[in-house]
This record gives structure tokens, sequence and C-alpha cells, in this order.
């Protein structure tokens, strides 16, 4: 028998009636619609769910991920639409890739199920117990700063790695999950952190500032890329007056004032990381592929303004 649980971060859909069975194997979901979101409708296929197999048996299951739209499927949502026929399932520790059929705006999952709880998300899991196992590591725990907390009570986090010596050198700001669905680049922050904090060099030529999770009541109420439920998008309204997280951050920019700024991006369709690099006052932009997770030598041929 199958049990579906939905009270946990990250979730979603969150809303009962947003999870039909509609045989006792078969599930549909419908992800919440994150209107206004651009063209890119990989921005609205975000889904994370919990499935408990309450038997003792493996039981094989079927799940229909349906994308409410109102927009037409044009070439460009099409073939978007074709690069988000896989998922992951997280048993316990154990994190396996599945693949799906794209049927219209629908996406149909099978799969088996063992004992136990399961968790099925369309993006790879990373979430607040990740963050905190490495957060509580010894080995990088002392670079560890608490920024401020969140009107949802999350704490957010921020790895300053210096040398501890006054200086003029640049400043440079790394940033992960402003919109929640991109866990991947958590991988790629940790890696960063672990070259970073054994690099000498690059703590003699910087002061690197590193926040691994830029959105953390965003992840709570299982958004793909806003932060609160008024839409406030993490990237676009990140001064609105709504978003009370950008207003954290900005005050923490303000009082080291950093000389550049990388915010990591997935790029799910490609399958890759992407970087967009901003100045102090956030004029240019420009996009550098990562070509494995943590390679150091991308972050240590920045360009900077003094």
């Amino acid at each position: 028998m199958l049990k579906i649980n939905q009270d946990y971060p990250g979730a979603n859909p969150k809303d009962e009636h947003n999870i039909t069975f509609l045989t006792n194997n078969s599930i549909l979901i419908y992800p919440f619609y994150e209107d206004d979101g651009g063209d890119y409708f990989e921005f609205k296929s975000y889904f994370n769910i919990c499935i408990e197999n309450t038997g003792r048996s493996p039981e094989k299951v079927e799940l229909v991920v349906d994308y409410i739209n109102p927009h037409p499927i044009d070439k460009l949502t099409s073939d978007i639409l074709q690069s988000l026929d896989y998922g992951y399932i997280k048993t316990k520790d154990t994190i396996k890739p599945i693949t799906g059929k794209i049927v219209d705006r629908r996406i149909i999952y099978k799969f088996s199920l063992s004992h136990g709880k399961h968790f099925i998300s369309s993006t790879i899991f990373y979430d607040f117990d990740n963050l905190t196992k490495f957060i509580d590591n010894k080995n990088y725990n002392k670079y560890v700063r608490i920024i401020k907390e969140t009107s949802e009570k999350h704490k957010l986090y921020s790895f300053e790695i210096n040398n501890n010596t006054p200086s003029r050198k640049p400043r440079i700001l790394i940033m992960a999950r402003e919109y929640p669905s991109h866990s991947l680049t958590n991988y790629l922050i940790e890696g960063i952190i672990k070259k970073l904090v054994i690099d000498k060099d690059a703590i003699e030529r910087y002061n690197w500032f590193v926040i691994p999770f830029v959105n953390p009541d965003g992840f709570e109420r299982g958004y793909s890329r806003l932060v609160n439920e008024r839409f406030t998008d993490m990237n676009y309204d990140f001064l609105h007056e709504d978003n009370k997280i950008g207003a954290i951050l900005k005050d923490y920019f303000e009082e080291f004032k950093p000389s550049v700024i990388f915010k990591l991006y997935q790029n799910r369709k490609k399958n890759v990381f992407y970087l967009d690099s901003y100045d102090k006052i956030c004029l240019n932009s420009l996009k550098n592929q990562i070509k494995h997770y943590g390679d150091i030598k991308i972050i240590k041929n920045v360009y900077y303004h003094k």
C-alpha cells in the first residue's frame, strides 16, 4: 500500500487537492505553478514528493506529473520539456536516476519501491540536512558565520575564508541556491570550499565569502525560484521590498563590499553549471561553463573591479 507524505521542507506540491490516486499504484500530481517566470518552462517544472510503501513487498509505481501551464506548448516549451524527462529517487542515503515518458505536457515515471519512505524529485537532492552536515564538519565549521535569521527562522550562513591579515585584497562573493530547485550547485559549493581551505595561494590573493543556501525560505515552501507566496522572484526582485532575504544580504554586502559576485546556477536542459558574474554595482553579466565540480581553477581566474 502506498502513502503520500508532503509535510517536509521542499515538498511540491504541498496541497492534498493537487495529489490524486488514479489507481492504488498510479499517482497524479500537479506541481505548484510559478507564473511570470519568463519563457523558460524549466522555472515551473520542479516537483518533490515523498511516497511511502507501507507494505513488505516491493510495489510498482506510476507517477504522473502534470504541469499546469495556461500558455500553449510552443517549440521552445516543447524543447525544454524534452529535457525534463528524468528525475531522482532518494531512499535513505542512496540516490538513483529515473527516466519518464512525455505525453503532451505530462511526464510519466514508472519505477518500483521497496518498503519504507522514498523521495522522488525533478532535481537531485540537497536539503537542510545536507547543509547542516557540511557546516558541522570540523574542517570547515571554523569558517562559518551566521549572517542573520530569515523571517521564516532559517539561518543564512556564509563561509568566510581568508588568512585574517588586514589587506585591500579583492573580496570575492560566491552564492548558490538563489533558485531552490538548482540543488546541484550545492555540490559545486562543497567542492569549492574543500579546495579553497587548502589553497594557500587563493587565500593569499583574495578574501572569499561563500553563501551556500541563499533562499531557504523558498526551498521550505517547495518553490523553484520564488522566495515567498507573493511571487517575489529571488533573482529579478532581489531588492524588492517584499524580498526580506534580499534586504538581509544587501546589508551583508555593504559590510564587506564585494569586488565581484558570482551566482551559481544550473542549466537543466544542458545539465551544466554556469556563473553569472557581476561587478559590485551589478552592471555587467558574464557566463562561464564549469566543467568539474569544485574546480578551483575556474575560481582563481576571476576578473574583478578594484
